[in-house]
């Protein structure tokens, strides 16, 4: 495992993870290709930028887990598992999320651009949380699971009272 403050990959960079997790405490910038070839764990507790770039998933999980506010840019890049995990706060995507399963762990999550997976899982194990979906946006999700409890609920909203989103 290897783990740095600030990451900026430039293009045309290549890093192939090749095994090794990774964790970027700072703010992550990837306009270069950043390669998974397995079960990789990319830890992201900083603002994430694929502007330009492009990610091999494989079969990797990327968690967004700041302690405070996070704003990722995913710029068309799909991610196998995407874990936003900074229990409490806000992540906010403005583009569309691509993930074979997003599992959104007590995060207050803002998919601007709406979101393509074939699993969505959100758990409010801390507390109420929102799912907010961008008004006017195409979503497409095959599996929707929703676990809250009494006093721990999720709300589903527009992101504009009174719009709906597909």
């Amino acid at each position: 495992a290897k783990t740095i403050v600030n990451f900026t990959m430039l293009s045309p960079s290549y890093l192939s993870l090749a095994g090794s997790d990774l964790t970027v405490e700072g703010d992550a910038n990837i306009a270069g290709i950043l390669a998974a070839t397995g079960t990789e764990t990319l830890t992201f507790k900083g603002d994430v930028a694929f502007t330009g770039g492009t990610f091999t998933q494989a079969q990797s999980t990327a968690y967004l887990a700041d302690t405070d506010a996070q704003s990722p840019t995913s710029d068309g890049v799909a991610f196998y598992t995407l874990i936003p995990s900074n229990s409490g706060r806000t992540v906010t995507c403005t583009d569309v999320v691509t993930a074979e399963m997003l599992r959104n762990e007590s995060v207050n999550l803002a998919l601007s651009g709406g979101i393509t997976s074939t699993t969505v899982r959100v758990y409010s194990g801390e507390g109420a949380i929102t799912l907010t979906v961008g008004a006017g946006t195409k979503s497409q999700v095959q599996d929707l699971f929703l676990l809250g409890t009494s006093g721990k609920v999720i709300t589903l909203v527009s992101s504009s009272g009174g719009t709906q989103w597909d």
